[in-house]
């Protein structure tokens, strides 16, 4: 069985904002990819959209991986190996990795250092009250975990798994369903690049850098 500890669920208010927030910067998004261009194009471009790529693909298995984990159990369970042994939210900082690397993927690598940035900001506080949330529903146990494990960055030499861990199939299912927007979004940026390379989307706007 895996290292972990039970506690009755405790939800976080923080979640609440979380998809709205989420839906507005996807909206923002869209219609900035829409009205403006790159920089530049050719092997800056192609490197970018390969970086991009690979960034999508590690926040992908990442996230199944740590779903593996946490499924089903988010806030009943707290868990301390696998993925949650190397940093304490690997669910956020692989979706990181997946939204730094869709930014990307669209050739503005300024647009990924400014989504970077706020996605930090903002789940800095989604943290904290999750923290806080956490430290009164495990208490010590919690408090051992938080001292001892990385926040965000992962810290690899910490790793360590059981042998054995409970799945919940279907919720891990519902995860693997979340990701994949990651890759509509892909297809979505390749899409109106294509739009905007044949003339059927008007740019009003070229990136400085």
């Amino acid at each position: 069985m895996s290292k972990a500890t039970r506690h009755p669920a405790i939800p976080s208010p923080s979640r609440r904002f979380r998809k709205p927030a989420s839906a507005i910067l996807a909206l923002l998004f869209i219609a900035v990819l829409i009205t403006t261009q790159p920089p530049y194009y050719g092997w800056w471009s192609f490197a970018m959209q390969a970086a991009g790529l690979l960034l999508v693909v590690a926040g992908t298995f990442g996230r199944l991986w740590c779903a593996l984990y946490i499924a089903g159990y988010k806030d009943s369970v707290l868990r301390v190996d696998g993925p949650y042994s190397i940093c304490r939210n690997p669910l956020y900082f692989f979706s990181f990795l997946g939204l730094v690397g869709i930014m990307l993927y669209s050739q503005i690598w300024l647009m990924a250092v400014i989504a970077g940035v706020l996605f930090k900001i903002y789940y800095h506080f989604v943290i904290r009250a999750e923290q806080k949330v956490l430290q009164g529903g495990f208490g010590e146990t919690y408090g051992d975990y938080l001292k001892k494990t990385p926040c965000f960055f992962p810290k690899l030499s910490l790793y360590h798994s059981a042998k054995e861990i409970t799945v919940q199939p279907a919720k891990v299912l519902g995860v693997a369903k979340d990701v994949v927007w990651f890759f509509i979004a892909l297809i979505g940026i390749a899409i109106i690049n294509k739009l905007h390379i044949c003339g059927a989307l008007p740019m009003y706007w070229t990136w400085p850098i």
